[in-house]
């Protein structure tokens, strides 16, 4: 098993990074059918906050729509404080005709309808972020449920079907229009209301720079009002240890976060001027776009260059490159 648990890690992360984020969910169910045999799936995620959960997205392209919504009923009521929705993984593995592990109401709504006789089931909430998956596996052969190492492969596997989930979805919104990441930017997506949905490498650990308290699962309060403006366009917090940009991304937000830097002691107009200079502007055109005077953007080139320790033109372009 654990050769097979290595080659399907290695593949999941190496599809984080090259597979078009509308792509990738259907390639990691085929890429799981290739080591575990399944007719459906369902693979559903959301956000656990303080006993709570919200569902999000699902992918059961295969499963109908009134069928998965039954479903995310069962497994997601909406009521507060449930113990089956604690921050850890669990697995289970169960017959459908038992009564003694599904009720008998719950197996017509959902199991009869699409034929399935065997369900393997997985939730993870993941302790830093609060962001929760749930992967189900179905089979209709009454005469082949799920065994012992199905059930342990699948628990090994779904931290990391977790992670590249959210490692591929944050890769992708963070694209720059040339196509290549800013590698001092994470982030994290979250709906209207700043409920997390994915949460890229580090953006917990960074939130909790600035909220040491934060549990997870929702964006701190002082961040929430940041939905309002970013769902319509951009808007930005400076805190004491990080700095947060947001972006509207069709029904969600994206909130591009990073530590404050250097650049980041540079007054409005100095940031400016610094970031046209750095990109080829001559003080004669910096003057022009933002209504200076040629001696007022020297003096301010001069206090920049001061606060950043930088003597030279390609040395400030650098910099500016490499921390904006």
């Amino acid at each position: 098993m654990l050769v097979t648990l290595s080659r399907v890690v290695m593949d999941l992360y190496r599809g984080a990074q090259t597979t078009p984020e509308p792509e990738f969910a259907a390639s990691t169910i085929r890429l799981l059918r290739g080591v575990i045999a399944f007719d459906l799936a369902i693979w559903g995620s959301g956000a656990a906050e303080d006993g709570d959960t919200r569902a999000f997205d699902w992918f059961a392209p295969e499963v109908p729509d009134s069928i998965l919504a039954a479903y995310q009923a069962e497994r997601f009521p909406a009521r507060r404080g449930s113990s089956d929705h604690s921050r850890t993984s669990h697995v289970s593995a169960r017959d459908v005709f038992d009564p003694a592990h599904c009720p008998i109401g719950v197996r017509h709504a959902i199991y009869d309808p699409i034929e399935v006789r065997y369900e393997l089931a997985v939730r993870v909430v993941d302790p830093s972020s609060g962001i929760l998956d749930e992967l189900v596996l179905m089979r209709r052969d009454g005469s082949r449920p799920f065994n012992e190492s199905d059930r342990q492969l699948t628990q090994a596997l779904a931290p990391h079907v977790q992670e590249v989930r959210c490692v591929n979805r944050i890769r992708w919104a963070l694209h720059c229009p040339d196509g290549a990441p800013r590698a001092s930017y994470t982030g994290v997506l979250v709906d209207h209301d700043g409920y997390l949905r994915a949460a890229g490498p580090g953006a917990a650990e960074l939130v909790r720079r600035e909220w040491p308290g934060w549990l997870g699962g929702r964006l701190p309060e002082a961040l929430r009002p940041l939905m309002v403006d970013g769902v319509n366009g951009q808007a930005l917090y400076a805190g004491r240890k990080i700095v947060v940009r947001t972006q509207a991304l069709r029904a969600e937000v994206l909130l591009k976060m990073r530590e404050k830097n250097v650049l980041d002691t540079l007054g409005r107009r100095e940031r400016e001027v610094i970031e046209r200079f750095a990109g080829g502007a001559t003080y004669k055109e910096i003057a022009r776009d933002l209504s200076l005077s040629p001696s007022t953007v020297s003096n301010h080139l001069s206090n920049a260059y001061s606060k950043l320790g930088v003597k030279s033109k390609s040395s400030l372009a650098e910099l500016v490159d490499r921390m904006r």
